[in-house]
């Protein structure tokens, strides 16, 4: 039975990492398309209203989705089903009428924000396309979140790859009868409606037991629950505030082709966020176990292991962006989007700390400790907002990259200070020299055989990143950065808690 759990978690960790890679492919694929079908004016605004209805949707359920991952998994775990069959009623109900609501209210003022605000008429007509998006994702948002309570935490990612693949069919069907920026719209929009479909069958399977328990109407447990998520919102809407401030700050400012250029250079540094997050995700749920057993030993050593195999992986696609970031740039967004090139290092080591940041709030979360998350991410929100106002007419696009690497910097460092006041952990100062080594000698390895190896740009990236990959990932099991055995012992961590 313990070996079967030992593969059972150590499968989610795979899985998630495959699927996010596969996630990560397709969304570029999309990008690709629309980049090359589309004016970098038509793409910056597409993107910039995607931007803002990930906002819009932080408050569709005021957090109570996001409770599952903690109240959720206590209640499956403690077979408690009628408390897990009330809060997943509650998310749904909260959610249906708030999504009416701001369908409405879209429809109503599609008009207006696009005039004022966007600045561009073509906005009022993307605006009423989105009212499919916003219904969309936050179904897809509730029904992939809940899989994370049965500790299925990679069907997240799965079905992530599976909504890229339903978008990127759209689009394909799109360049057969004529692409046009509305039409990229509803690829987005169905693409995340029909996935939340599919979704919903699995969710169905894997809650059956639940259809024989009863709602329980607990006074005192929905006042708990409403709690938390209070802050949880407050979070979450801070966190998309942060991702998506920057590209709205340009978009007001500087007009949409800028903001095609920022969404395309974000969109690559993004990569770092889509490969390593969804591993983040699932030593979320494990350290939430190991917080409720108040086993610190374990969970000192849960946060130490995911920071340095985190760091470790991480960094070689970090060096590649920054190396080849031209060259990444001129392959999926063509010549029309030259200037986003040079933003491509900037933002790829700010996202690098978000990673991390995102590591760190999630352990607080699974602490309970929302509200220093939230506190930490609304510090970030005044501190980016105030510099990008000030930076974004003198200095451009780059000046609000560099805002952007500045405040990941602060929000990230104070998380890191939040957090060991509640967990007392060490990170091996030999191991990340030796992993910031191993890196450096990759970045050095890979700009010398970019200088003497020419050829087709792309064929020369793929095969110097392949070549530079293995040489890097041999280092780091000759010094012993990475090992199978460990991650086995991280998953026995987790048995001993069940």
């Amino acid at each position: 039975m313990e070996k079967r759990i030992v593969d059972i978690v150590t499968q989610n960790m795979v899985l998630s990492f495959f699927f996010g890679m596969v996630t990560a492919l397709f969304s570029y694929f999309i990008r690709m398309i629309l980049a090359r079908s589309l004016t970098v004016t038509e793409f910056g605004l597409l993107y910039s209203i995607i931007s803002l209805i990930i906002i819009i949707t932080v408050f569709n359920d005021f957090g109570l989705t996001e409770t599952l991952n903690y109240f959720g998994v206590r209640f499956y775990e403690k077979k408690q089903y009628s408390k897990l069959k009330s809060i997943l009623y509650y998310a749904f109900s909260v959610q249906f009428i708030t999504s009416l609501i701001i369908s409405g209210l879209l429809f109503l003022f599609s008009d207006f924000i696009a005039k004022n605000y966007f600045h561009a008429d073509i906005a009022s007509s993307l605006l009423k396309i989105s009212i499919v998006l916003v219904i969309g994702t936050n179904l897809f948002h509730l029904l992939t979140t809940s899989f994370n309570v049965s500790q299925k935490t990679y069907l997240f990612q799965v079905y992530s790859s599976l909504k890229m693949i339903i978008t990127l069919s759209i689009l394909i069907i799109g360049l057969s009868i004529g692409m046009t920026v509305n039409f990229g719209m509803w690829a987005w929009a169905l693409g995340a409606l029909l996935s939340s479909f599919l979704a919903f069958f699995i969710f169905k399977k894997m809650f059956s037991r639940l259809k024989n328990s009863r709602m329980s109407w607990n006074g005192a447990l929905l006042k708990k629950i409403f709690k938390y998520a209070i802050f949880v919102v407050l979070g979450f809407m801070a966190a998309a505030i942060i991702g998506n401030l920057d590209l709205q700050v340009v978009s007001y400012f500087l007009g949409a082709e800028q903001a095609g250029f920022f969404s395309a250079a974000y969109a690559v540094a993004g990569v770092l966020n889509i490969i390593i997050t969804p591993i983040g995700s699932i030593f979320f749920s494990l350290g939430s176990k190991l917080h409720l057993a108040k086993d610190t030993k374990r969970l000192r050593m849960l946060f130490e292991k995911l920071y340095s195999w985190g760091i470790f992986f991480t960094l070689p696609f970090l060096v590649f962006l920054i190396a080849f970031n031209k060259e990444i740039n001129m392959f999926l967004f063509g010549e029309k989007f030259s200037p986003a090139a040079s933003l491509i290092p900037i933002l790829s080591i700010a996202i690098f700390l978000l990673v991390f940041l995102a590591f760190n709030l999630n352990f607080l979360a699974s602490f309970g400790k929302v509200k220093e998350r939230a506190k930490i991410l609304f510090i970030g929100i005044i501190i980016n907002l105030a510099f990008d106002i000030l930076v974004v007419k003198r200095y451009g696009i780059k000046g609000v990259a560099y805002i952007t690497l500045l405040v990941s910097f602060i929000i990230f460092y104070y998380s890191l200070i939040k957090l060991r006041q509640n967990i007392k952990f060490k990170i091996s100062p030999v191991i990340l020299t030796k992993t910031m080594v191993t890196a450096l000698v990759l970045y050095v390895l890979a700009s010398i055989l970019k200088y003497y190896i020419v050829m087709n740009y792309i064929i020369e990236g793929i095969l110097i990143g392949l070549l530079c990959l293995f040489i890097y990932i041999a280092i780091g099991f000759f010094w012993r950065l990475i090992s199978y055995d460990e991650l086995k012992e991280i998953s026995k961590g987790f048995i001993k808690n069940r």
